[in-house]
């Protein structure tokens, strides 16, 4: 392996724990390194005793390596023979008193014609502390192939045929930016497994890394097979398989602020360039997280990048009067948001560990014991906060409403006066939810599928006999659907009216193609049904109504993730084009505001057919969004 590494400025002590890993270390700042100290010593542990082919063979003579006062005849220099032919007096003086020089030759030991190999799943399910593991692997590995004196190259499963080596903290960097949000597929697969049977030279040991399927195959091309997971808050799982057997290793998550600066490739030995607009700000919004829009569009809540807190903004009046000024709120330091929503008068949330489900912010609720995970499916470290209503009508305890992964829809009512009894744990009152939206104060909708058919459900949080009142055909499950709408003024017959319009793709296709969208007016069921045709690779976040008419269309995003437009079956309006790309976006439920959160980490807020857009940065002052 080559030496050509970047060391630190300064020498790094190091405990006698990581020694063996400094020539990777030192590339780390001293945080970034307490950061994997934990990771490193147990994952060696775990990866077992190497057995592949290692330096074999005696020490052979490989060119010259000086010149040296002893040796045997038949390695002395030519000039020294010719001093016999010419002088053999002096040449008997020079042997007796040592004075002879002779060649000293270079030993090696042959190396094995072989290398370590590691290919790594950088897809969705291996994002964030995940990642971290692979990093330790990586270096654990260039190691392992070092100690054995081995070539080490790593690739991606999304990238078949590329091997890279491991000799700088460039390729480390490199490796780190290899992130994709698509899984590998299986013709992927097989491309690696051609092109790793095509190479002539030996593999030591073969890896695949990160792919959770790949560990439950009883044979495989690989050699060694390792699942990465994120479990509850405060444990990562790891499972190695190998020729030596099945080991688990469960690991702690290294601190949030060295490890997010570690994954972003910020090391110790560079000074990553910031953009001028961002120099001077010290919070910065997250690109992960749709922009959440409270009731009525009012106000609109976006988390923060590495940190446990989030940015509230308040959308001024009509009349362009400010309410009041953006300002930050946090949660428990070094927990994360399982869900979050906005009432009329706070913005909370709940942070979940593997026994509890704590109530942050939720006005009259107390911790509670978490369901088991056949009723609620909601692991940690999603990229986005599970759907979540809070429900804070006249009339208390009020209740909080949240839709898991596997579309179980539950609900937590908030504890009762003193006196009167305790709260019930929870309540699984429906299955097989697609979507849910905020209707009023007292009531949600949620769209709910099954035998080909999809309906819209109105639930009133003091009855116990929920409304359909809406339906539409779907032969297969669609695998995205968006609610819009609210209740409407006046009542007949007791029931509360809510008008408004609901999608999904058509036939349960992606996002491009054409979407179905079902619209709800006065007090029938569906009174209308249209269908909108996407462009390809355009992403939908949701619908709103049109600015000339009470028709809905769909807020959908370019694929160079630039231009933000309202598409409607026979118009389409350009709600922004922006100067950078823009990374999410949200759409609210209940009102026609659009918000995107674009590349800079600024927040632009659109009103259809209403005032200009605004923006603002992640400290909260107005920026221009033209």
């Amino acid at each position: 392996m080559s030496d050509a590494r970047t060391p630190l400025p300064a020498p790094v002590t190091l405990p006698a724990a990581l020694r063996p890993w400094r020539p990777w270390l030192e590339w780390l700042s001293p945080e970034q390194i307490a950061a994997m100290g934990d990771l490193l010593p147990r994952l060696e542990a775990a990866l077992g005793a190497f057995r592949g082919p290692r330096l074999r063979g005696d020490e052979e003579p490989v060119g010259i390596d000086d010149l040296r006062r002893r040796g045997p005849y038949h390695r002395l220099l030519l000039s020294e023979w010719a001093v016999a032919d010419a002088a053999p007096d002096e040449f008997l003086r020079r042997a007796s008193s040592g004075e002879h020089l002779f060649l000293s030759p270079r030993r090696e030991v042959r190396r094995a014609d072989a290398r370590i190999v590691a290919l790594f799943d950088t897809g969705p399910a291996q994002l964030g502390a995940p990642r971290l593991v692979q990093v330790a692997l990586w270096i654990l590995l260039a190691r392992r192939a070092e100690a054995a004196g081995l070539e080490f190259r790593w690739g991606t499963l999304a990238e078949p045929t590329a091997l890279h080596p491991a000799e700088s903290p460039q390729r480390l960097k490199a490796f780190l930016a290899r992130r994709t949000l698509v899984h590998a597929d299986a013709a992927a697969t097989t491309a690696w497994r051609a092109a790793l049977a095509g190479d002539r030279r030996g593999h030591g040991e073969c890896w695949r890394i990160g792919d959770v399927a790949a560990v439950a195959q009883e044979r495989d091309d690989f050699t060694h097979r390792v699942d990465i997971r994120r479990e509850w808050l405060g444990a990562l799982a790891v499972t190695i398989a190998g020729p030596g057997g099945r080991r688990d290793v469960a690991l702690p998550l290294p601190p949030t602020g060295a490890a997010a600066k570690l994954l972003r490739g910020q090391f110790a030995f560079e000074v990553t360039p910031v953009p001028v607009e961002e120099e001077a700000r010290g919070a910065r919004l997250s690109l992960r997280q749709p922009p959440l829009i409270g009731p009525g569009g009012e106000r609109i809540a976006v988390p923060l990048l590495d940190e446990s807190m989030a940015m509230l903004y308040t959308l001024p009046r009509h009349d362009g009067e400010v309410r009041t000024g953006a300002r930050s709120m946090a949660w428990t330091r070094g927990r994360e948001l399982l869900c979050a929503a906005l009432g009329t008068k706070h913005f909370a949330g709940i942070i979940a560990d593997r026994e509890h489900l704590h109530f942050w912010n939720f006005e009259g609720f107390r911790t509670r014991v978490r369901p088991d995970n056949r009723e609620f499916q909601a692991p940690p470290g999603q990229a986005h906060w599970r759907p979540c209503v809070w429900l804070t009508g006249t009339r208390k305890p009020h209740d909080v409403y949240v839709l898991d992964g596997a579309g179980h829809l539950l609900r937590w009512r908030g504890d009762p006066a003193r006196g009167q009894g305790t709260a019930a744990q929870h309540e699984v009152f429906e299955h097989d939810v697609l979507a849910i939206a905020r209707a009023d104060g007292e009531r949600l909708v949620y769209v709910r599928y099954g035998r080909q058919r999809m309906e819209l459900v109105m639930h009133d949080r003091f009855t116990t006999v929920d409304r359909v009142i809406g339906e539409g055909e779907a032969p297969r499950r669609p695998v995205r659907t968006w609610i819009h709408g609210n209740v409407a003024s006046g009542a007949r017959g007791g029931n509360v009216n809510w008008s408004g319009a609901w999608c999904i793709p058509e036939h349960g296709s992606g996002d491009g193609g054409a979407w179905m969208v079902f619209e709800r007016r006065g007090y029938g069921n569906i009174c209308r049904q249209v269908r909108i045709a996407v462009g390809a690779k355009w992403q939908v976040f949701g619908l709103v109504r049109s600015p000339d008419s009470a028709d809905y269309g769909l807020v959908a995003l370019s694929p160079d993730r630039r231009r933000l437009m309202l598409i409607g079956a026979e118009e389409q309006w350009l709600l922004y084009h922006a100067d950078v790309p823009i990374a999410t976006v949200g759409v609210g439920s209940d009102c026609d505001v659009v918000a995107a959160v674009t590349e800079h980490r600024r927040l632009v807020v659109i009103t259809p057919g209403g005032q200009r857009p605004m923006a603002w940065n992640g400290e909260g002052e107005v920026l221009d969004a033209d």
